[in-house]
């Protein structure tokens, strides 16, 4: 977890954690749990809005569902390709909640287009119904996947799982205060 040695008042004891530092859980397997959770959240949007677009639209587009699951399938990767392209894999840049919202939404308009650019490359039609509402249930559902992801996230790193040493230099008020921060995260 974290080990700091030499802060505080009695600078000759090291003050150390009751648990050891055991990250079981490695930063590439978490990331790759993080766009496969993307990839199966951008999957169930697409899904959902066209069932939604089937119940509440005039036509019915049921008939269709061969060549939307074909565009939706084909451009998937494409939504990994943008969703990186706006770091969202990138823990610095979404650090904060507000900042990850505004880079979702703009991920997720930017992957609808793409899926638009798909449709029309295959020569393949889709409705527009469909493609609007991908972006609202896209944009809800990975703010929720995400938020979700943040509650598992925060529970292993206070559970000392996917956590890093640090070492603390120096006895003063500064060392103090680093120390008091980041033992309360």
């Amino acid at each position: 977890r974290l080990q700091v040695e030499g802060c505080g008042p009695a600078a000759t004891e090291p003050s150390v954690f009751p648990r050891p530092f055991r990250s079981r859980i490695r930063p590439r397997l978490a990331k790759a749990l993080v766009v496969s959770a993307d990839c199966g959240t951008a999957a169930l949007a697409m899904w959902l809005a066209f069932v939604l677009r089937a119940r509440l639209g005039n036509t019915d587009i049921r008939a269709d569902a061969g060549r939307h699951l074909l565009v939706g399938a084909v451009s998937l990767p494409g939504w990994i390709l943008v969703f990186a392209r706006y770091r969202l894999y990138t823990s610095r840049h979404v650090w904060d909640r507000l900042e990850e919202v505004r880079r979702v939404f703009h991920a997720v308009a930017v992957a609808i287009l793409l899926v638009a650019v798909t449709a029309v490359s295959l020569r393949v039609y889709v409705a527009r119904g469909w493609l609007v509402l991908s972006l609202v249930t896209g944009i809800a559902l990975v703010c929720i996947e995400r938020a979700v992801l943040r509650r598992v996230f925060d529970t292993l790193r206070r559970n000392g799982h996917m956590s890093r040493l640090v070492v603390i230099v120096g006895t003063n008020a500064e060392a103090d205060r680093l120390k008091a921060t980041m033992t309360a995260d």
